[in-house]
């Protein structure tokens, strides 16, 4: 776990409100965020039950709620990539402060943030390193949507690297499109 919050920048001393201040190399659109303050047992499919909730289903294509390792609690924030800068600013807009369905003890309520790394395919990259060499389960590694559907990390990586390919050097009946939509489970 400890390498895969490197690998997201939360090593970093990310402080308080002003956080995207801060960040003045931030994308001017930016669609990936970081949630806080979650309930530690709130799991990935949890926490996009509550965004799809707030924003509709098949905006999210990655989500990442890390966990403890060797334990059953999260560590208590969330990366999700939106798939539009404006699905990305309506979730902080409809969230900041909603109290979570899963936060039976405690009452958490969502703080969340622009994240300091950007877009799907630099999480997708910093999960794999992340997760190299960890032992992590399901649970730790990121929910991704691809074409409508649950994918592996793998699988997810493959398909980023053909999208970024010249046409020439695709396959037969391979596709340049990602589109990145509703998803199943």
């Amino acid at each position: 776990i400890r390498r895969a919050l490197f690998a997201h920048g939360l090593c970093r001393a990310l402080g308080g409100s002003n956080f995207n201040e801060r960040h003045a190399d931030m994308p001017s659109q930016p669609t990936t965020l970081m949630f806080r303050k979650l309930p530690r047992k709130m799991t990935g499919w949890d926490l996009l039950q509550e965004i799809e909730a707030c924003i509709g289903a098949g905006n999210v294509d990655f989500l990442l709620v890390p966990w403890e390792t060797g334990s059953d609690r999260n560590m208590g924030y969330a990366f999700v990539n939106c798939v539009s800068s404006a699905m990305a600013s309506a979730a902080i807009q409809r969230m900041q402060g909603k109290l979570l369905q899963h936060a039976a003890v405690g009452r958490k309520h969502a703080k969340i943030v622009f994240a300091h790394v950007q877009g799907l395919a630099a999480h997708l990259e910093l999960s794999m390193e992340g997760l190299q060499g960890e032992s992590g389960g399901q649970s730790t590694e990121p929910l991704i949507f691809i074409h409508g559907r649950a994918v592996s990390l793998q699988e997810a990586m493959r398909s980023i690297a053909a999208s970024t390919r010249p046409e020439a050097q695709r396959s037969p009946g391979e596709r340049s499109d990602m589109p990145l939509g509703a998803h199943e489970r």
